[in-house]
């Protein structure tokens, strides 16, 4: 018998909750975006890292403002040592989920459940960090380094949960790659995989620290690698932060060994798994369902246009720079050339306009003759998202 058994739910025992969070799911990610040009949409994933990374750091006590990541990502860190620290925390999180999604992409074989690709993405998040965030402290109060990408070498305990001893991990985790490879996984079986992949991660426990942190990463690269991932247009993080009492209580039912006869013939409780997978996945089906309604494109050129208003009254837009941000964003990207057309400007007008609006950051270009598209900067993302801003 395996350490981490069952390693999911036969379909066939899926209860009806489970099956409707799935059938949500696939539903909502077939309506994300619909609507939303594709040059906006790639603008966006962006943004969503930031929101990642502030809710899954959130988690583990850090304490940034979203807007104090924008800022960080501008170049501008805070003055006090510990509040620049948790920036560059959060830095070094959004620049290990952007290296994981290349590593993804550029080799179709990596797997998010090989030790080698867990490794990788402690070596890189833990790698940037300070000095001084590269600790762990033991249930003793004794402090630890923490070596970036290497596996703990000794036993430790989370709350009630005693981890897997340490002679035991290399074995633990050997385990974990086989039974959750995604290439492992009927197509059917592959969400349900996901979820359970999230719990028996963090029951093994495999770093000193940083453990939530990184399966939450590992959990967004087997989303990717099963197809729901939704082009990165919403978090797992987000709703597992918002709902954290929650999450911690399926976790810890997950973490039950095996009851009676009545529960299973492996070495956990596969209610405990069963109830921990509902969640997840309802967890999943509520942030794809709240990002889809944010981005209604109805709703969204609402917002958008009283963005622009408020921006027009503080004398920070003209009426033609607005008419040129409202089409950009319908459209996507447009032209330079389409500007004397679309705003009703002659030639010189529309360069001054495409100038100020790349100065103030409003639109961004690849070249200096390069189309033109809507940029979500700091105002943008406020005026359109204010729910982030929590």
């Amino acid at each position: 018998m395996g350490y981490l058994t069952p390693y999911s739910i036969d379909k066939e025992s899926w209860p009806p909750r489970l099956a409707e969070a799935r059938d949500r799911i696939l539903s909502g990610l077939g309506r994300l975006g619909a609507g939303v040009p594709k040059a906006f949409q790639a603008e966006l994933v962006g943004t969503l890292e930031v929101v990642t990374s502030y809710y899954s750091n959130r988690m583990e006590g850090n304490p940034t403002r979203i807007g104090d990541i924008f800022s960080a990502q501008e170049g501008h860190l805070a003055a006090t040592v510990a509040e620049r620290n948790y920036q560059l925390e959060h830095m070094a999180h959004i620049q290990t989920a952007e290296k994981m999604r290349v590593a993804l992409a550029l080799n179709s074989a990596l797997s998010p459940a090989s030790t080698g690709f867990i490794k990788m993405l402690h070596r890189e998040f833990y790698g940037q960090l300070p000095d001084v965030m590269r600790i762990a402290t033991t249930l003793r109060g004794e402090t630890i380094p923490v070596i970036p990408g290497e596996l703990r070498i000794a036993t430790v305990s989370v709350r009630l949960h005693h981890a897997v001893p340490v002679q035991q991990l290399e074995a633990c985790l050997s385990e974990f790659e086989n039974a959750y490879a995604p290439e492992n996984s009927p197509s059917a079986d592959k969400l349900m995989a996901l979820a359970a992949a999230h719990h028996r991660f963090l029951w093994i426990h495999p770093f000193a620290d940083g453990n939530g942190r990184v399966v939450r990463l590992m959990s967004e690269a087997m989303a990717i690698r099963c197809g729901v991932w939704g082009g990165g247009l919403y978090s797992i993080s987000r709703g597992l932060a918002r709902r954290r009492k929650e999450y911690e209580a399926a976790l810890a039912g997950a973490d039950a060994p095996r009851w009676n006869d009545l529960d299973g013939r492996g070495n956990l409780s596969l209610k405990g798994l069963l109830q921990f997978c509902e969640f997840f996945m309802d967890v999943m089906a509520d942030q794809i369902e709240f990002m889809g309604s944010l981005l209604d494109m109805a709703q969204l050129q609402g917002r958008f246009a009283r963005l622009l208003n408020v921006l027009r009254a503080e004398k920070k837009l003209s009426e033609s720079e607005s008419a040129i941000l409202s089409h950009l964003l319908r459209v996507g990207e447009m032209r330079r050339g389409d500007i004397q057309k679309i705003a009703g400007v002659k030639a010189r007008q529309a360069n001054k306009i495409s100038s100020h609006l790349l100065k103030e950051g409003y639109v961004q270009s690849d070249s200096p003759k390069g189309t033109l598209r809507l940029k979500a900067n700091r105002e943008v993302v406020r005026g359109l998202f204010p729910e982030f801003y929590e």
